[in-house]
């Protein structure tokens, strides 16, 4: 197995730039294997402005019924969800800075914080679009520049993964917003800042995954392409790809996970474990 293309260039453009710790290449490793039961890779999601407890408790129920690895909703229902599902195995998933990842990093990390008080067991956190753009826009005319907007970056994440005390992090770059260069620098920074937290014997404080999308605003969900070029840069470090929007059948969370996720992000949990097919687009 092989390195994308794009992933070489673009990190010996980083490495030029003095943007990475960590200068060498991954070494690509083999997917994961498909697993018995797809329905452990779901995180069942509801995540709509106009959610509402009945539709929670919808959710809550279909994880039981289908033994879904989580449900992800939104934090105001995150107590609602921990007592519902208090007598079984899926785990509570919420998000924070949804969807669009402009808070600051100490708003952010005080969300991660009130979100594992009220019972959250996990943290999708929407990573800052606006400085990662603003990076690929100056890395050739202001290297200077571009560093210190990775720093910032990085940053974003740790203070959220420091907040979180070894709670599972999943970092969304939104891959609908960025062009294949910037998911490949995305996908580098994630790597980064696991890096650092070993360095800094904080290794159990991630982050754990790098994840496709929000599937809100109108940007595209997951895209095999996608998929492969995250997970080509992060799974040698340990780090894990979640691939949410769009994956809405059986045959498409296949492809997905042959492609490298080890997570599914999906509304459509009940269609695709069942082997139907949901509509395309959206969460």
């Amino acid at each position: 197995m092989s390195l994308p293309p794009i992933v070489s260039s673009v990190f010996d453009t980083l490495i030029a730039a003095e943007l990475l710790q960590v200068t060498s290449l991954p070494v690509v490793q083999a997917p994961p294997a498909f697993p018995e039961s797809v329905a452990t890779l779901i995180d069942h999601t509801v995540l709509g402005t106009q959610a509402t407890s009945t539709d929670i408790e919808k959710i809550c129920n279909e994880a039981k019924i289908h033994s879904f690895k989580s449900v992800c909703i939104p934090p105001s229902f995150v107590s609602l969800a921990k007592s519902l599902l208090s007598d079984s195995k899926p785990l509570v998933c919420t998000v924070v800075s949804f969807p669009n990842g402009y808070c600051t990093s100490r708003v952010k990390a005080f969300e991660t914080e009130q979100a594992i008080a009220d019972g959250a067991d996990e943290i999708d956190m929407v990573c800052s679009v606006p400085l990662l753009n603003s990076l690929s826009s100056s890395l050739s005319s202001s290297p200077s520049q571009a560093r210190e907007y990775a720093q910032q970056y990085v940053q974003d994440i740790l203070e959220v993964c420091d907040a979180a005390r070894g709670v599972t992090v999943k970092c969304i770059i939104e891959i609908g917003a960025l062009t294949e260069v910037e998911v490949v620098i995305a996908s580098f920074l994630f790597r980064e800042a696991r890096h650092i937290n070993v360095q800094q014997n904080k290794k159990s404080h991630g982050p754990h995954y790098i994840k496709t999308s929000t599937g809100f605003n109108g940007y595209g969900g997951a895209t095999l392409s996608a998929v492969q070029i995250m997970s080509s840069i992060v799974r040698e470090s340990g780090g894990k790809v979640k691939a949410s929007g769009g994956v809405g059948s059986f045959e498409m969370a296949r492809k997905i996970v042959e492609g490298g996720a080890e997570r599914i992000g999906a509304s459509k949990g009940v269609k695709i474990v069942e082997g139907g097919r949901g509509e395309e687009g959206g969460y």
